[in-house]
């Protein structure tokens, strides 16, 4: 990374191209993308006659996935009620059908319910959609209804990047949201991009699309070496997303992220899913991420 007083950083990424307010995605730019729910649940199973400790421990984990579940489909449907929008049923379906992946763990141990012995245990979960739901036209359009999941997209003002040209990169989401851009070029670096040290602000509005660098920004995003395959991801969260090691960069300009891209993702995912104050009872908080693969070159 090399830096001016325009403080130009030496990223490397191609690109998605938008027309208007029109997206239009190419099929090999767009590495994925994904909406999701984390929450955190606590199961609770008992012994019956001669189970073992591993079976009744297994049972408790099956039933904090199953509370998970709870969790979030009834977190969607009073949400959509709260905002006076209606999640169709099939939505609200898919989510209560969806996959379970247990990002952190915490075992209560046993306690005596009267003559039983029972464990509980404790999770943070990310709850992911039935895969088979939701085309990717379907997507664009939660992108413009705040009563939807929340669904975030980034990219580019032009298909492709030479060496020395400047880019610009667009952030937009269906509802207010913390971000962090994400960069991994062709050598393996990875970067963060936003927030950066000149420009601290992670939090954007709803149905906005904001701009990166914009006019008021004190940096450049310029193309240089090394060119090839590039990874481009978006993570974005309803809560202050989790914490990532970072590393200042050359002139304090960039983040260089310690870490691996998939970790930086389960690293993201710990948002504080906790109450606002006591008033507010903890729930689940959205999830999405958007990823491009892209090609650099001379």
């Amino acid at each position: 990374m090399r830096v001016d007083n325009k403080t130009v950083f030496a990223i490397i990424f191609a690109t998605i191209f938008c027309s208007g307010s029109a997206f239009v995605l190419p099929a090999c730019a767009m590495a994925g993308e994904s909406s999701s729910t984390i929450t955190e649940a606590t199961g609770r199973a008992c012994r019956t006659k001669a189970d073992m400790n591993k079976k009744v421990e297994d049972a408790a984990l099956i039933d904090a996935k199953k509370q998970a579940l709870s969790s979030v489909h009834s977190y969607l449907e009073s949400s959509s009620k709260v905002t006076n929008f209606i999640l169709e049923k099939d939505e609200v379906d898919a989510y209560s059908r969806g996959a379970v992946q247990v990002l952190a763990k915490k075992e209560l141990g046993w306690k005596k319910d009267g003559k039983v012995d029972c464990y509980s245990v404790w999770i943070r979960a990310e709850v992911t959609p039935d895969p088979a739901f939701g085309s990717e036209e379907k997507r664009l359009l939660w992108l413009e209804n705040p009563g939807k999941p929340l669904t975030v997209r980034c990219w580019t003002d032009k298909e492709s990047y030479k060496k020395g040209e400047q880019m610009r990169v667009f952030l937009k989401g269906n509802k207010p949201f913390f971000a962090r851009l994400a960069y991994r070029d062709a050598g393996g670096t990875l970067v963060q991009l936003l927030p950066n040290p000149y420009r601290t602000k992670s939090h954007f509005q709803g149905g906005v699309t904001y701009e990166v660098p914009a006019a008021d920004d004190h940096f450049d995003l310029t193309v240089s070496p090394p060119f090839g395959k590039e990874r481009l991801v978006l993570y974005a969260g309803t809560r202050p997303l989790g914490d990532a090691p970072l590393q200042a960069g050359a002139a304090d300009a960039v983040f260089t992220v310690k870490t691996s891209l998939e970790d930086l993702g389960m690293r993201t995912r710990g948002m504080a899913v906790t109450a606002r104050d006591d008033k507010t009872p903890a729930g689940p908080a959205e999830f999405s991420e958007f990823a491009l693969d892209i090609n650099t070159g001379l």
